[in-house]
């Protein structure tokens, strides 16, 4: 899919970070190519699709960097949609990239714990053990953060925490 004058991932995420409107095309140009690997994945669910969950990484790495294009491009609400649908058929791999795009995003607050929730607790019907821990640990960290009160300075980190997101 590379030729030799295209940047890998990783270096496109690194530049991407270090000067974001220099690089908007090319990362619009990799969500268009997430989009057509996520029909190809929603065709055969079952099957592995690395490219499909390095770019959804890699999206994920970076969506903090275009705030005015989180709207316009959906992501969140895109993995949503496949992990609501019938999360069982999907490749582990897959389901698996998804919720860890979706926990980094959360974590940087750009999406509302409360939205996502309903989604990740219907996933630990899902025979994937690996999958059940990281969504138990992440869970328990968010519940943890969000209650803490030891001391002045926990109250108000609570607070920022539980409104990250929501604005």
């Amino acid at each position: 899919d590379q030729d030799e004058n295209s940047l890998s991932l990783p270096q496109l995420q690194n530049f991407i970070r270090r000067d974001p409107e220099a690089y908007i095309e090319d990362y619009r140009r990799q969500f268009e190519h997430f989009r057509s690997t996520a029909e190809t994945l929603q065709l055969r669910p079952g099957r592995p699709q690395k490219s499909f969950n390095e770019l959804t990484m890699f999206i994920a790495h970076v969506f903090h960097c275009y705030p005015n294009l989180r709207e316009e491009l959906n992501f969140p609400e895109i993995l949503l949609r496949y992990l609501s649908k019938d999360p069982q058929q999907l490749h582990p791999e897959a389901r698996r990239s998804m919720v860890g795009a979706l926990l980094l995003i959360r974590s940087r607050g750009m999406i509302p714990l409360m939205k996502i929730l309903p989604t990740l607790f219907r996933l630990f019907a899902c025979d994937d053990k690996e999958l059940r821990r990281t969504l138990q640990k992440s869970l328990l960290n968010d519940i943890i953060n969000s209650t803490s009160t030891v001391g002045k300075a926990a109250g108000k980190k609570r607070k920022r925490r539980l409104n990250r997101g929501n604005g």
